[in-house]
């Protein structure tokens, strides 16, 4: 008999027991043996005890493995926010599951919004997860106290109880956790928080606009002022599981887990107002990795039928009290003597789709208001800043501002349009030249290399050097600007604005203004030039000493420069040669041949 195939699988439990995976691999196992399948689970189980930062840790090595494309895992058990960020490493699933089965898990959307992208099925929810607060029955009946309905009466009981435990001697006892760590738990606390400030249970998440979710940030940081303090609401996951197991703090905010203290009660996260509640949806889904074997992908597809299937998933409700996505489950008598049905089926929750930027940006923003001396306000609105796109109208009766930048912008496009003309003047068409052709084939360096001896293109190549320097000069303002944490719109779009303009006004300036501005000058020399040679030659009746008093080129010498240029099909890098070696102060060809209109004239 041939030894089975170990299928390897990982995960993350809260649990100090791995409870939930052990009942998953062993049940999954004896089926195997059942049923003649020659395979074996083997999950691979991050807890506490082995990761001080467990989510982190968790997270951070499933994504090393992922983008690496390791064989090392078959299966993946996964936060059910991470379905589209690890997607492209994982199984397609949709050719393997009936829609009878599929059926199971559609009616609540769960799995349309956790398992489903582009509809794609990409992996399973193994088990639903939710936060909930945890509310010490015996501190509220030692000081006579009834379970609050909303967040002003958690905060009204719980300074009422903090006071008078202290007035015992209790100093250490903790009214509040909050659940605000660094981390992305942050941001679900504080969406969840604003959920719950909804106007109805039937009301959609507020606007970052409304007055609800201003609200329900300033309540939120007076609890913490009022019956916390920072240390307690930044406690992380392992800190808060103590505390529940400690049974000394008031209230306590934490996802449902088993083997609390038996001095806390489970119920609802509260709201602004009596009824209105609001938790996100956690747990894991179940994938498989999309670079094993097909083999191994078959055996794995049997795994996750199994595990999802409707008897195991009763079978881990009723023994670790770990949710499931199946909703019958819930009307199921031996599963709601075990579970607290009531609650799991009035939870109003929501689903918060992870990314990256999104997430690192808003917790940026809350961590500075809880911690900080940010507002409520301001808060608010960097986070609809985060993906907002912003415009400025360009109607003087909306936006003063847009308009001159827009005017602006057009005036100067129609002064540099206008001043294409001069291409078209004959006598300015020589000058042009060296735009004409040298930017079509060269690049910088091969023009510093001809520029290397002639006199004739060294102010282009003077003026693209300037240009490119106002260049880079621009785009490292441009960095320094894009990583300022500017929140005035209007002062961010002049900035851009008039970096912009000035980038593209400046090389306007070096490379064409200027020139047209230096041609005219040099053309009023050689007027000059021209009719001081013509009063001399007069004079003298000679042509022996003309130009200024310049040795006439020998006819021996003409030829020798004139044959250099006479093969006007000579290769590119024999044309660029010859430049580099050819000074103007020596020879111009182009003068030369556009002053005896075509030909050299000797005499």
């Amino acid at each position: 008999e041939s030894k089975p195939v170990k299928l390897r699988a990982v995960a993350l439990s809260y649990d100090k027991d791995n409870l939930y995976y052990n009942i998953i691999s062993e049940e999954f196992n004896k089926y195997a043996i059942d049923n003649d399948l020659n395979v074996e689970l083997d999950i691979n189980i991050y807890n506490f005890s082995n990761s001080t930062n467990l989510i982190t840790d968790y997270r951070s090595s499933l994504e090393y493995l992922l983008n690496k494309g390791s064989l090392k895992y078959d299966i993946y058990f996964f936060d059910n926010g991470y379905t589209k960020k690890y997607m492209k490493h994982l199984m397609k699933l949709n050719d393997y599951f009936s829609e009878e089965y599929f059926s199971l898990y559609s009616k609540n959307n769960i799995t349309l919004e956790t398992c489903i992208y582009n509809e794609k099925l990409i992996s399973l929810p193994v088990h639903l997860n939710y936060r909930i607060l945890y509310v010490n029955k015996d501190l509220l009946k030692k000081h006579d106290r009834n379970i609050p309905k909303t967040w002003d009466e958690l905060l009204n009981t719980g300074k009422y109880i903090i006071a008078k435990e202290k007035e015992l001697g209790n100093n250490n006892i903790i009214g509040y956790n909050g659940f605000v760590p660094d981390s992305e738990e942050s941001i679900l606390s504080v969406e969840e928080f604003i959920y719950s400030y909804r106007n109805s249970k039937d009301s959609k998440f507020p606007n970052y606009e409304s007055d609800e979710a201003i609200n329900a940030l300033k309540k939120l940081k007076e609890i913490k002022d009022e019956m916390s303090s920072d240390e307690i609401y930044k406690s992380n996951e392992g800190e808060i599981i103590k505390r529940l197991l400690q049974g000394k703090d008031l209230f306590l905010k934490f996802w449902i887990i088993p083997n609390v203290h038996s001095s806390y009660q489970r119920i609802l996260l509260l709201g602004g107002k009596e009824g209105v509640s609001g938790s996100a949806i956690g747990g894991f889904n179940v994938a498989i990795n999309h670079y094993i074997s097909d083999s191994r992908k078959i055996l794995s597809i049997k795994a996750l039928k199994f595990m999802t299937s409707m008897e195991i998933q009763k079978k881990l409700l009723i023994e670790t009290n770990t949710l499931s996505a199946i909703d019958s489950l819930y009307e199921d008598r031996e599963v709601c003597s075990a579970v607290n049905c009531s609650l799991v089926k009035n939870i109003q929750s929501f689903y918060h789709n992870y990314d990256e930027y999104y997430d690192n940006k808003f917790k940026k923003y809350i961590q500075e208001f809880i911690y900080g001396n940010k507002t409520a306000n301001e808060t608010l609105e960097q986070i609809r800043n985060i993906n907002k796109i912003y415009y400025i109208s360009i109607s003087p009766n909306i936006s003063m501002l847009g308009f001159v930048v827009f005017m602006t912008i057009v005036v100067l496009s129609l002064l540099m349009l206008f001043s294409l003309s001069f291409l078209f003047i004959e006598k300015f068409k020589l000058y042009f030249e060296f735009l004409k052709k040298c930017f079509g084939i060269l690049l910088i360096e091969l023009l510093l290399f001809m520029e290397w001896n002639i006199k004739k293109t060294m102010n282009d190549v003077k003026s693209i050097n300037s240009a490119v320097t106002v260049d880079i000069i621009f785009v490292v303002l441009l960095i320094i600007i894009s990583s300022l944490d500017i929140k005035n719109v209007d002062a961010e779009f002049i900035l851009n604005s008039i970096l912009s303009i000035s980038v593209s006004l400046t090389n306007f300036i070096f490379i064409y203004a200027s020139k047209i501005l230096w041609i005219n000058n040099e053309l009023s020399e050689k007027q000059k030039f021209f009719n001081k040679a013509m009063k001399e030659m007069q004079s003298s009746n000679s042509f022996e000493d003309g130009c200024n008093g310049k040795r006439r080129p020998s006819t021996a010498s003409s030829n020798r420069r004139a044959s250099v240029f006479s093969n006007r099909r000579e290769s590119i890098i024999s044309k660029i040669i010859t430049c580099h070696y050819y000074p103007d102060s020596e020879f111009d060809i182009d003068k030369e041949v556009n002053r005896s209109g075509g030909s050299f004239i000797t005499t």
